[in-house]
């Protein structure tokens, strides 16, 4: 397109540069996010579980992505975890939210079930209401996808989060992360 003569019109030049920078950036996002999966699915580098101050980590993960969401968590809800899986997983469902969802509010929203479990629920709030039911593992790439991605953000999160001893669950637009309490087995 910019041999085609684009390449003499200053907008359409820049446009197609930043397009370009964008996906550039996209890629490596994704190169990074397999390079690391890979490490902990293979035991070379097993995941670093620490214990981690969740509202810290989703208030730096709304400073980290370039979508508009609202955090809600209480500032004492702990998890046992490996940030950076937990951050390339809560990333790729966020972005996948942005890109797939209906235009309504994103929120990250994050609550303590006390002794068993932390939830964190990705929400267009156009589609879901903040409390999600009838969560189904369920991951299917439409043939003709039109959305962007690659088709690998849900399938990265998924496997990140296993990694931790964790699960996702998806019900439409809305995701649900649920870290056990205590040690992974």
């Amino acid at each position: 397109m910019l041999q085609a003569g684009a390449k003499d019109v200053p907008e359409e030049r820049e446009r197609f540069i930043n397009h370009i920078a964008a996906e550039c950036s996209r890629l490596t996002r994704v190169a990074r996010s397999l390079l690391v999966l890979a490490r902990a699915q293979s035991g070379e580098e097993p995941p670093r579980l620490e214990i981690l101050s969740l509202s810290r980590l989703l208030c730096e993960l709304a400073d980290l992505i370039e979508v508009d969401v609202t955090v809600r968590c209480d500032e004492d809800v702990t998890v046992f975890a490996d940030a950076d899986l937990l951050v390339q997983a809560l990333v790729n469902l966020v972005a996948n939210a942005e890109r797939h969802g209906s235009g309504g509010e994103l929120v990250v929203e994050a609550r303590e079930i006390p002794g068993k479990i932390v939830e964190i629920d990705v929400i267009d709030t156009q589609t879901a209401g903040p409390h999600l039911q009838g969560f189904q593992r369920r991951f299917r790439t439409a043939a003709g996808r039109d959305g962007g991605g690659f088709g690998l953000g849900l399938s990265i999160a998924q496997q990140s989060l296993e990694v931790m001893g964790a699960n996702l669950l998806l019900d439409g637009s809305s995701a649900r992360v649920e870290i056990p309490r205590g040690l992974p087995q």
